[in-house]
């Protein structure tokens, strides 16, 4: 969204944010650029024991698969670490709790 100004950034992430419950943004190249949050897998788990599940209290986020064209698509995930995306879940998903 280059030339884009901060009002055309919040009205974006809100409007993920309340369609999808989450916004998710990554820096690439330099531009900061949105991520469909239906494209968008959380990662978690634990990098010391791998039978801790996303629900278990030790569990940390790990980081984030995009799957660019979607799950059904042919494409393989990249993957972001937590410091590469930012998240925004306002509202906290009752279920899972580390995401909106």
């Amino acid at each position: 969204m280059a030339g884009g100004t901060t009002q055309d950034l919040l009205t974006r992430t809100l409007q993920d944010a309340d369609l999808a419950g989450n916004a998710y943004w990554t820096i690439r190249n330099g531009y900061l650029r949105r991520m469909r949050p239906d494209w968008i897998t959380i990662v978690m788990g634990s990098n010391d024991d791998p039978r801790v599940t996303p629900d278990d209290l030790d569990a940390e986020l790990l980081g984030y698969a995009y799957y660019p064209g979607g799950f059904s698509s042919q494409n393989d995930p990249i993957i972001l670490l937590p410091d590469e995306v930012v998240h925004y879940a306002p509202t906290p998903d009752p279920v899972a709790h580390y995401r909106g």
